[in-house]
């Protein structure tokens, strides 16, 4: 999935990327909120989850920045 959307996505211009990623973060925040905390932490919760919802957010965000700015110093050598 992550090299359909690198493909789909590679001639973005690093501007184009971080308004596309704050447009999406709201999209994701605004479905959450209809989850109670119960729901969105209790690993299991909802078994096609996988664990809980952190692990497909705010981790995942975690894991997706930490990886560009990889990225990004690369690009500058």
């Amino acid at each position: 999935m992550n090299v359909a959307f690198w493909e789909k996505n590679r001639d973005v211009s690093e501007e184009e990327a971080l308004r596309r990623l704050e447009e999406s973060h709201h999209q994701v925040m605004q479905a959450l909120e209809i989850f109670s905390d119960e729901e969105l932490f209790t690993k299991s919760f909802y078994p096609w989850v996988g664990g809980c919802f952190i692990s497909n957010t705010a981790s995942h965000y975690a894991w997706a920045i930490k990886k560009m700015k990889a990225h990004k110093k690369n690009c500058r050598h």
